[in-house]
């Protein structure tokens, strides 16, 4: 069974709110401090258009 398609999330663990996840269609990808969490989630967020375009034109280069 695969997961649904749900992005990234950042799951609180403990009450404080010093341990979370970082959820990646629905699985734990990473585990740490909200700011390491926070981190995570910038990284794995998916790219804008203008660098789709980018690397399209790379590879017309590179061809």
């Amino acid at each position: 069974m695969r997961p649904q398609k749900s992005g990234i999330e950042i799951r609180i663990l403990d009450g404080s709110g010093q341990r979370c996840a970082v959820l990646l269609d629905g699985l734990v990808r990473y585990v740490g401090s909200a700011e390491q969490c926070r981190q995570r989630a910038e990284i794995l967020m998916p790219r804008g258009s203008d660098r789709d375009r980018q690397d399209e034109m790379l590879l017309r280069a590179v061809h």
